[in-house]
């Protein structure tokens, strides 16, 4: 009985991969707001399930920065690119250390998703992270979270915190452990200038009238 759940586990897990892959990836991303000929940095790549589908909608005019420390993870998404046929995958392998290797203001779109949460970072690694994501953003760029392990609030929250405009929410389906799973995805914009900063809205208000519109 035991076998047989497994067995049937795994094959809804093939399937999920693949309509993410083929189809469903890039739905979600286009809903996220990439479009073609973007530079995008997928952090926490993993074995690329997002950099795949971003590879394709950005095109061959774009370029998908593709960064995690896991070395097999990596071989793994090398091999999935080459029978996806990409080529304007870029990989990135760091040793663990925050700082990325990237000029100021060059990255259009950021996908931080299921990296933020204390599995992987401090309260105080988490903050250099978000301080090196902001520096590497463009003024008008954009950083996408799927915040999985807490709340949109407690995300909302950090993000305001490392000056972080919550710019949109909405659902969305997401591969998660090869799992196709609904959930929130926030959409946020770097706050460059410190005077507007301090002018912006707070989280919970912008919640409430995201949540007030949807009725």
């Amino acid at each position: 009985m035991t076998v047989s759940f497994s067995s049937g586990s795994q094959m809804h897990r093939e399937e999920d991969t693949a309509m993410w892959l083929h189809h469903q990836g890039e739905q979600t991303f286009r809903d996220v707001g990439i479009t073609k000929n973007q530079v995008v940095l997928d952090f926490g790549c993993g074995a690329g399930f997002h950099t795949i589908p971003t590879a394709r909608i950005v095109g061959a005019g774009g370029t998908i920065l593709a960064v995690d420390k896991n070395s097999s993870s990596l071989n793994e998404l090398k091999k999935r690119l080459l029978r996806h046929g990409l080529v304007n995958v870029h990989i990135v392998e760091t040793s663990g250390g925050l700082g990325l290797p990237l000029k100021d203001n060059s990255i259009d779109v950021v996908l931080l998703y299921d990296v933020i949460h204390s599995y992987y970072f401090t309260a105080n690694t988490r903050r250099e992270l978000l301080k090196e994501i902001h520096r590497i953003s463009k003024p008008l760029g954009l950083v996408s979270l799927f915040p999985s392990h807490m709340n949109v609030a407690q995300a909302c929250k950090l993000m305001e915190m490392a000056r972080f405009h919550l710019a949109r929410t909405f659902r969305a389906s997401v591969l998660h452990n090869r799992k196709l799973t609904g959930g929130d995805i926030l959409n946020f914009h770097p706050v460059k200038d410190q005077d507007n900063y301090h002018a912006m809205p707070v989280y919970e208000s912008r919640l409430h009238n995201q949540e007030k519109g949807r009725r």
